[in-house]
C-alpha cells in the first residue's frame, strides 16, 4: 500500500479548502527530513489520519511548522529537498583513484581544452567575464548560482544581460559538486547533446519546453559548470509553496492547469528522445517555472495566480549518464537492478522516462512525493506492481494515461509522442468563474515579496 490511502471528492473539494478531521491514531508510515541541527520533520507525530485527507501530506506539514527555524526561504528549501535529491555514481577508474590536487587540475584543463577542441563554442573560457554569486537552490549532483555574464554586443561593449531577438536573459550557473575529475565527468555528457551543440551553440530544441544551456566552462577553482537561463524556481518548488498556502488540504493545481503542466513536460521529454537523449531523473524538482510570455525575465512571476500563464522547462538531462534516478520515480527494472546489486544498471530506456514522468504527474496532481514515508532501498512492494493510489476525483482518462505509463512491463507504456497526443486532446482552456475562484483563496501566510521564493 501507498504511505497514505485517498478518498474520492467532490468538485467543491477540489477548489476550496476544507477544515481537516482529527482523528485517534496516526499514519502507517512516516517521512523524515533531516535539518542542520539533527531535528527532522518527522509526519509520525501527526494525529490526522491521511486516509481522510486525499491530498495531506506528512512532510508539507512538518514544512510548514518548521519553516520559521530557517533564516530564509533558500535554505529551507535546500534542506526540505534532500529527500528527493538525484542519486550519483561514485567516480571510478584511473582518473580518481590517488590523483593529487595539482594533477586533477591539469588533467580537468587538458580534458576541457579537449572538449573545446570537439565539440566547439559550447564549452568557452569565460574568465572575468562570468561572475559566480550567491547559492540560491542545491541537488545531489550540483549546486546552483546566481550568475553574472556579459558578452560583447554588437557594437563591441559589453552587458549584463545577452539580448538575442529582444529577448532578455538572465542566467545561473550549476556548479558540479567537486573535487571531481572532469575526465569521469565527461562521460556522463550525453551524446545526443553533444551532437546537437554542434550544431550550434547555446544548446536548445524546437520549443521552450527544455531548459536553455548557453554554454559550459571550468571556473578558476577547478570546478565545471553549467551557463544556463535562469527561471523563477523548479516544480517541485511550487508545489510545495501550494501545498503549505492551502494548508495541505487540496491539489497544488486545479485540473486543466494540471493537464497543461504535464502536456509541455511531454512535449519536452518527446523533444529530447527524439534527439536519442534519455533524462533518466524525470521529477517535479527538475522541470523549471517561468511565465509562458516571460521572454522579458524581469517579468515577475506569481505563483499563486499564474496557472494558464506557467511555461515548464524540463532540465537536469545535461550530465545524466551517470545519475542512477531518484527514489521512487525509478522504473521497476532499473529498481530490480539496483537490487540485484548492479550500481550502473543500463536498463535506462525510453520507457524507463515514461515511467518516471507517470511519478511526476502523480506529483502534480496531488501534491505528494510518490510513496511519501517509505524506505528509499524498500523496493519489494513495487516491483510486486504496488503503484500510489490516485484520488478518485481525477478523470478517468487521465487516470487511465497515468496506469499505462507505470505498466511494469516497458513494452506496455505508451511513447511520449503517444502521450502529448492524447492530453492535447484532453487540454481545453478553464472557464472564466474557475479562474476567479482560484483567485480568490488566500493563503495561510503571506509574503510581501514573491522574489523572496
Amino acid at each position: 500500500m501507498a504511505s497514505a490511502g485517498e478518498e474520492s471528492c467532490s468538485e467543491s473539494t477540489r477548489f476550496k479548502p476544507s477544515e481537516p478531521t482529527i482523528v485517534t491514531g496516526r499514519s502507517q508510515y512516516h517521512t523524515t527530513i533531516s535539518t542542520r541541527d539533527g531535528s527532522s520533520f518527522n509526519g509520525q507525530q501527526e494525529a490526522v489520519s491521511t486516509t481522510s485527507l486525499p491530498y495531506y501530506s506528512a512532510r508539507i506539514e512538518h514544512m510548514i511548522q518548521r519553516r520559521s527555524e530557517f533564516e530564509n526561504e533558500v535554505e529551507f528549501q535546500i534542506e526540505a529537498s534532500r529527500i528527493h535529491w538525484s542519486e550519483v555514481l561514485t567516480e571510478t577508474g584511473p582518473a580518481s583513484v590517488e590523483e593529487s590536487a595539482s594533477d586533477q587540475i591539469r588533467s580537468n584543463r587538458q580534458v576541457f581544452e579537449r572538449l573545446k577542441e570537439q565539440w566547439g563554442a559550447f564549452f568557452w573560457d569565460y574568465g572575468d567575464r562570468l561572475v559566480v554569486g550567491r547559492k540560491i537552490a542545491e541537488g545531489g549532483q550540483a549546486e546552483i548560482y546566481e550568475a553574472d555574464v556579459q558578452f560583447p554586443n554588437a557594437a563591441g561593449s559589453e552587458e549584463d544581460e545577452f539580448n538575442m531577438s529582444g529577448c532578455r536573459f538572465q542566467f545561473v550557473a550549476k556548479v558540479m559538486k567537486g573535487p571531481c575529475s572532469l575526465l569521469n565527468l565527461q562521460s556522463q555528457l550525453p551524446l545526443g547533446m553533444l551532437q546537437k551543440i554542434q550544431e550550434g551553440c547555446p544548446f536548445f530544441l524546437d520549443t521552450d519546453s527544455c531548459c536553455l544551456i548557453w554554454g559550459a566552462t571550468l571556473l578558476d577553482d577547478d570546478r565545471f559548470a553549467f551557463l544556463m537561463r535562469r527561471y523563477w524556481g523548479d516544480l517541485r518548488k511550487l508545489i510545495d509553496l501550494r501545498m503549505r498556502r492551502y494548508n495541505n488540504q487540496r491539489p497544488p493545481f486545479r485540473d486543466e492547469s494540471a493537464i497543461l503542466i504535464m502536456l509541455q513536460i511531454a512535449v519536452a521529454m518527446e523533444e529530447l528522445h527524439n534527439h536519442n537523449i534519455l533524462h533518466r531523473d524525470l521529477k517535479a524538482s527538475n522541470v523549471l517555472v517561468n511565465l509562458m510570455d516571460g521572454n522579458d525575465d524581469d517579468a515577475c512571476f506569481d505563483p499563486w495566480h499564474d496557472d494558464e500563464l506557467i511555461q515548464c522547462a524540463v532540465t537536469d538531462f545535461e550530465c545524466s549518464v551517470g545519475v542512477v534516478g531518484t527514489g521512487y520515480w525509478r522504473a521497476p527494472e532499473v529498481l530490480a537492478a539496483l537490487k540485484g546489486g548492479n550500481s550502473y544498471p543500463m536498463v535506462y530506456s525510453k520507457q524507463a522516462d515514461v515511467y518516471s514522468y507517470a511519478m511526476t504527474c502523480y506529483e502534480i496532481l496531488t501534491g505528494r512525493i510518490p510513496f511519501e514515508g517509505r524506505p528509499r532501498t524498500d523496493y519489494k512492494f513495487v516491483l510486486a506492481g504496488q503503484r500510489p493510489l490516485l484520488p478518485d476525483c481525477i478523470r478517468t482518462d487521465l487516470k487511465a494515461l497515468i496506469c499505462r505509463c507505470w505498466m511494469a512491463d516497458p513494452a506496455q507504456r505508451p511513447t511520449f509522442a503517444e502521450v502529448v497526443t492524447i492530453l492535447d486532446k484532453m487540454y481545453t482552456p478553464p472557464l472564466e468563474n474557475e479562474l476567479d475562484e482560484m483567485s480568490n483563496i488566500q493563503p495561510e501566510y503571506v509574503t510581501k515579496d514573491v522574489n523572496d521564493y
